[in-house]
């Protein structure tokens, strides 16, 4: 357990934070409705779907899709756009319960009111605020792309004009547009890059070409706005045709960055190939090429691809591919990079899909972690009785404790944000008689109170050294470790020092927990300081690292 001695329960609107979720919509074709669905990346099962048309219920140009989180709250959103027919509106869609609304006030036409050539979507953090921001391109004429920055304020929830703009250098009277995705390939600051290993957590933007020119990737630095560069070129030159590529982005292997997954486009015969995202090579290493669909009814139809993490560790595990345009047919398939494994669901005909990443939340005190399911049941925290799923393990996989284990049963405990012991770090010297002790006061709340105590001193070779403390009142309403105070010693002496330790649990859980709902199902990164530290316990080596998988259950 973690006491300092040392999918499940969820609420029926609870949100799926939508990595392992899948938004599907219809491409263009005579059978085409502009119909948003949620589906599990797993089962292929319906989860949420608009109750009426994303656009007019007369449109059959197809719906482009991406997803992410831009309102902030933790949880991805479905982003839209038309197809060429209708005029170039993107709009945003928000899960509650079983059903897709539209947030309208995010509503925004990149291109103006007269274009109607199609849009192009993705969606990520681009400028590090934490709320993921939204790539548009035109998917016919000159392929501008333009990002707009998610904002705080509600009633303006999109920054004003186009924070970015991008023409991507085109043959003359070109006219396929563009594809785009987002990819974090590196460190870029002010428009230089400073580390291709190591990524920084804001998105570049890759930019595929579309029919009517040779097929590539470029993969622009955005980090000044003003004048974004290409960073990195891509030639994926097994492409015979001039049909253009669809372009998506995810972790796919131990390093820290992106690497790029091209899809084929018209007369393509599915092929897929997948790129090495570092932009300090000379030459991406193309990492898998295969072509799942090439044997399917419509091998030539357009195709595009997805990255899915459906266990939170950032690194993808499955692939999904749909086929476009009038001529797919093949629904969503489960792809490996060595072929395809299998059906996703039952839809058919051409489709559009689109999947999220899992963000990871960095708080103040170091502590990390990714929600898998958004819970919207009772807060846990101070003065609650919280019952958790967990399973905890370290850096290297091993898993030291589980209440997930046969025979285990929930973890079941009181958060009253009382002190329950104080370690002493280091006993000072030179004290003669025991120095007061002073905690800091929790935060001002109903029934909370200010810890006291009272040092013990050590005698024979400790004398003049505190060896403890005897709390007269353990306090409540903690919700954090507080600062514990020794006075000084007598000149010459050193001042004692000692670590509170709240409610008998590491401090990483008891930060999580207050920001837990009951369905809420999280992945989180404790550092050593908010576990057990330097001194480790019977399972857990000193300075260790843990991962836990939680899921918060219930809270009386």
């Amino acid at each position: 357990m973690v006491r300092d001695r040392r999918l499940a329960v969820e609420g029926l609107e609870s949100r799926r934070v939508m990595a392992g979720v899948i938004a599907v919509a219809s491409d263009a074709g005579q059978a085409a409705t502009s119909h948003i669905r949620l589906l599990d990346a797993e089962t292929g099962s319906q989860l949420a779907a608009t109750t009426t048309p994303a656009f007019d219920a007369s449109f059959k140009g197809g719906v482009r899709l991406a997803m992410g989180d831009v309102t902030g709250d933790g949880v991805a959103e479905v982003i839209a756009g038309p197809g060429s027919g209708h005029v170039g509106s993107v709009r945003v869609f928000q899960q509650f319960g079983t059903e897709l609304r539209e947030l309208t006030a995010y509503r925004t036409r990149p291109f103006g009111p007269s274009y109607t050539g199609g849009i192009e979507l993705a969606v990520g953090n681009i400028d590090g605020d934490n709320r993921d921001d939204i790539v548009a391109a035109m998917s016919s004429g000159s392929g501008v792309v333009k990002v707009f920055f998610a904002a705080t304020a509600e009633a303006a929830p999109l920054d004003g004009p186009a924070a970015i703009t991008i023409q991507p250098a085109v043959p003359r009277n070109y006219r396929g547009g563009s594809r785009v995705a987002v990819a974090d390939v590196g460190t870029f600051t002010n428009g230089a890059l400073t580390s291709g290993t190591a990524a920084d957590g804001k998105m570049e933007v890759a930019v595929a070409s579309g029919p009517g020119m040779t097929p590539r990737v470029l993969v622009y630095d955005v980090s000044n706005a003003a004048s974004p560069r290409v960073a990195d070129t891509i030639v994926p030159g097994a492409y015979k045709t001039q049909s253009g590529i669809s372009v998506s982005a995810h972790r796919l292997t131990s390093a820290a960055i992106d690497s790029l997954i091209v899809s084929a486009g018209r007369g393509g015969r599915s092929l897929t190939q997948v790129y090495d995202g570092t932009v300090a090579a000379a030459d991406n290493a193309r990492l898998a090429v295969f072509s799942p669909l090439a044997n399917s009814a419509r091998p030539n139809a357009p195709l595009f691809t997805v990255a899915v993490d459906t266990t939170g560790d950032g690194i993808a595990d499955r692939l999904l591919q749909s086929q476009g345009d009038a001529g797919g047919t093949s629904g969503i398939s489960s792809v490996s990079l060595g072929g395809v494994q299998g059906a996703v669901s039952s839809l058919v005909g051409p489709l559009r899909i689109a999947a999220a990443r899992y963000r990871e939340v960095t708080t103040s005190s170091g502590l990390k972690y990714r929600l898998i399911t958004q819970g919207t049941g009772a807060a846990g925290g101070v003065g609650k009785e919280n019952t958790v799923d967990y399973t905890g393990t370290l850096v290297n996989g091993a898993v030291f404790d589980s209440s997930r284990l046969p025979g285990r049963t929930p973890f079941v405990f009181r958060r009253d944000g009382r002190l329950s012991g104080v370690g002493i770090t280091n006993g000072g010297s030179g004290y003669t008689t025991a120095p007061t002790v002073t905690f800091n006061a929790p935060p001002a709340s109903p029934g909370s109170r200010q810890a006291t105590g009272v040092a013990i001193l050590g005698t024979g070779a400790n004398a003049g050294r505190v060896v403890g403390i005897t709390l007269t009142d353990e306090g409540a309403g903690y919700n954090f470790r507080p600062t514990v105070t020794f006075s000084a010693p007598p000149s010459g002496g050193v001042s004692a020092a000692g670590v509170a330790i709240v409610d008998d649990l590491i401090e990483g859980w008891n930060e999580i927990i207050g920001l837990m709902r009951v369905g809420t199902r999280l992945r989180v990164e404790i550092p050593p300081a908010l576990g057990y530290g330097a001194g480790g316990n019977d399972s857990i080596p000193p300075n260790s690292t843990l991962i836990f998988d939680m899921e918060l259950l219930a809270v009386q």
